[in-house]
């Protein structure tokens, strides 16, 4: 009796195990077959699934999302591979989505994700075929071939640059520039020469010309002084007499002081003129002389030679007057008129004698004031005439420190 009931038991407790086995699996199953999913299709071309097998999950975003159901061949086109996909209904995949393959850990199993999708774009129906995308092996697989093409290019390139042809063409070019920088420094050393040789001129012209005005001066002082020590001699003999031509003779003498003093300021005028032109012609070549130094030398020496031509005219023509038969006649009809003065007896000869003398005081003060400020005015020029000098020679220096400004120019 003992050993049927444990039988029974047992027979009882087998059943109930096979029972509940079989309820969990039909739970399980019958959930599983029940379940409603949505078809997709992915197509690969000329890209090799190795590695992904049926079965492998699907991701969107890291999430799973269903299964790969199948991976065939496409009978229509050898070249692509066409994926069955198995997604949960209800998942939102989008028409700009993209589908790509991943590695899964470190066996080389492969598996599908999707990415992408914006919320503009509409949900894609089942049964259509989801975008394939590149991943980012394929990606640094695309730029590391687009490098290897351009270090190709390159390399071809730098084989180029070093041929035979290309060499030579190198030497040729280093040749006429070796050539074209001795050339450079010869016409530089002339070009140095010439500016020589210009300042030196300069500086003579300088010394020349204050040489000349120095002379000029001396005259102009000498005889001034011979004109008033003979109208103040004659009017100290005539002390105790007048003549009724005092009056003319006093017109007479201005006249002719006045027409003096307008030939020395001509003379003047036309000194200072031709000095500024100078100036002026010499600033105005030495600003063009980095385009063409050579010709531009010859014509500032050729104009430094007509203006001192013009300047030495001109102190010429001054010292003509100050020795000229004017001066020499003035002072004869000084003498005259005082001559005539002595046989004179006019009354009243002390009050005309004091206007007269007053007159010719300041006919001398004017000349000396004319005489001072074309002094200063001649000075004002050989400073200028200095400072050109100067000038040439910063230049001469700057041209021996720095060659490259003649080919470079202004």
């Amino acid at each position: 009796m003992a050993a049927k009931s444990a039988r029974i038991r047992l027979g009882i407790f087998v059943l109930t195990g096979i029972a509940l086995i079989g309820l969990f699996f039909a739970l399980v199953i019958g959930k599983q077959l029940t379940l409603k999913r949505e078809t997709y299709f992915l197509r690969f071309t000329n890209h090799s699934v190795f590695g992904l097998q049926a079965g492998a999950s699907v991701y969107y975003r890291g999430i799973p999302i269903g299964t790969v159901d199948k991976v065939a061949i496409d009978p229509k086109d050898v070249q692509s591979v066409i994926l069955t996909l198995s997604i949960d209904p209800g998942t939102p995949l989008k028409e700009d989505s993209e589908a790509v393959l991943v590695y899964v850990g470190i066996t080389g199993t492969k598996a599908v994700e999707v990415r992408g999708g914006t919320n503009r774009a509409k949900n894609l129906k089942p049964g259509s075929f989801i975008k394939t995308g590149a991943t980012e092996l394929d990606e640094i697989s695309g730029k590391a071939v687009s490098v290897v093409d351009k270090v190709d290019r390159i390399a071809s390139n730098l084989d180029q640059l070093t041929a035979e042809e290309n060499q030579a063409n190198l030497s040729s070019i280093l040749a006429e520039t070796n050539s074209l920088i001795i050339e450079t420094r010869t016409k530089l050393s002339s070009t140095l020469n010439s500016l020589g040789r210009i300042v030196q001129s300069a500086q003579g012209f300088t010394e020349g010309a204050g040489g000349s005005f120095d002379r000029i001066a001396d005259n102009l002082t000498a005889n001034l002084d011979s004109i008033s020590t003979v109208a103040s001699q004659n009017i100290q003999r005539i002390g105790d007499r007048s003549s009724s031509s005092l009056e003319a003779l006093t017109d007479d003498l201005s006249k002719q002081l006045a027409s003096i003093s307008a030939s020395l300021d001509k003379s003047i005028a036309e000194i200072n003129h031709s000095t500024n032109l100078l100036l002026n012609d010499t600033r105005l070549q030495l600003g063009k002389i980095g385009a063409s130094s050579d010709s531009l030398i010859l014509m500032t020496t050729r104009d430094i030679a007509k203006v001192s031509l013009k300047i030495n005219t001109a102190m010429d023509r001054v010292n003509q007057i100050l020795s000229s038969a004017e001066m020499d006649a003035l002072v004869a009809n000084i003498n005259t008129l005082t001559a005539k003065l002595n046989e004179a007896n006019i009354s009243g000869l002390a009050e005309e004698l004091t206007v007269t003398v007053h007159k010719a005081g300041n006919l001398i003060t004017n000349i000396d004031r004319t005489l001072i400020r074309n002094r200063v005015n001649l000075n004002e020029t050989l400073e200028n005439l200095r400072e050109a000098s100067e000038n040439l020679n910063d230049f001469a220096r700057q041209i021996s420190d720095q060659p490259a400004l003649i080919l470079r120019g202004n």
